[in-house]
């Protein structure tokens, strides 16, 4: 008689298995986490950038529609231009005597509060922008134009925003336009 052998099969890994698919995970992840933490900086930067623009050309149109004229600052307290850093937030507001600040009678009606300690907003001029009852910015064509910088904390200019309001009124943000990854104003923006 023959005798019948049983084989039985594994039905796991081999350790070797298990050590190569994890070795090929690891490398996986160390490959991939510099292009994951350059989407987390640019991120935080975007996010703030996006709000700002948006309240200024909420500003901007505000102005022209009520024909009245309107400010938008820095305020950390969401209630008066304190100059506060911008990264704390902003008051968009009814400024009737156009002298940048937000008196009883001048009525608040937008605010964006941030408080992004990973991001840094400079503005170039005063610590707020205002439109006149045309939509301009306040000065008119004499006025010149305001940038805003917006830079992640580890000041790095390939992850700085920039925001431009013209005399006009008109905002529109920076971009890169000699390839090298940084948004021009003429020149490559730096930070902070």
């Amino acid at each position: 008689m023959f005798f019948q052998t049983k084989v039985m099969r594994s039905s796991g890994f081999s350790l070797i298995e298990l050590l190569a698919v994890i070795a090929i995970m690891a490398i996986l992840l160390v490959s991939g986490y510099p292009s994951f933490q350059e989407r987390q900086f640019r991120a935080v930067v975007n996010n703030p950038t996006k709000l700002l623009q948006k309240g200024i050309d909420k500003a901007k149109e505000f102005a022209k529609y009520q024909k009245r004229n309107v400010t938008i600052c820095a305020s950390g307290d969401q209630v008066s231009c304190d100059g506060a850093a911008w990264q704390n937030g902003w008051i968009v507001f009814f400024d009737d005597d156009a002298d940048g600040d937000t008196d009883g009678n001048e009525i608040e009606f937008a605010q964006t509060l941030v408080r992004n300690d990973d991001v840094v907003i400079t503005l170039d001029l005063d610590n707020r922008v205002t439109f006149n009852k045309k939509g301009e910015r306040h000065g008119g064509l004499t006025a010149g134009t305001a940038l805003f910088k917006i830079c992640h904390q580890n000041n790095e200019a390939r992850y700085a925003r920039g925001i431009r309001v013209n005399q006009a009124g008109g905002s529109y943000r920076l971009t890169d336009t000699d390839g090298d990854n940084i948004p021009n104003n003429g020149a490559n923006l730096s930070c902070p």
